[in-house]
């Protein structure tokens, strides 16, 4: 048998083979990128949904607190530099004044993830400002946190 024949052979090979391996490492890492990107994203809208319940509540009680708490460590885990800036001003606010929560920080950080969230999930970017719904009595900045 001809030897140039199983050259031909082999490099054949050896390409396909490489052409695999290659094509294997970018689809793990495209794979890995999009699941990165799918937890971080369902994260921080679920971050987003809790500082919208904690913006003018009607009750500060220990839930809220929680709950607002646990928002705000995902964020610093997940989230972007500003939004972790504005984490550490809120924390910042309300360790000075246990009685007043730092609503237009918080309103701030919502902007943030929600520019970043649009950007996450491909869709356009909205230049309105993030406005909230609420019922009854607005909570007062004085107004003291509840020990339920």
């Amino acid at each position: 048998m001809d030897c140039e024949f199983f050259i031909k052979l082999f490099v054949t090979a050896l390409i396909a083979v490489l052409g695999w391996i290659v094509a294997h490492w970018f689809s793990s890492k495209r794979e890995a990128t999009a699941k990165k990107r799918d937890i971080t994203t369902e994260y921080l809208i679920n971050s987003f949904s809790e500082i919208e319940r904690a913006i003018e509540p009607h009750e500060i009680t220990k839930d809220w607190f929680i709950n607002l708490a646990s928002a705000l460590h995902k964020i610093q885990l997940l989230g972007s530099e500003k939004q972790i800036e504005l984490v550490h001003q809120i924390f910042e606010a309300m360790k000075e004044d246990k009685a007043i929560f730092p609503n237009d920080i918080l309103k701030d950080l919502m902007s943030i993830l929600r520019d970043d969230l649009r950007g996450k999930l491909e869709l356009k970017r909205v230049n309105s400002k993030v406005t909230l719904l609420r019922l009854g009595e607005k909570v007062t900045p004085n107004k003291k946190l509840n020990k339920d």
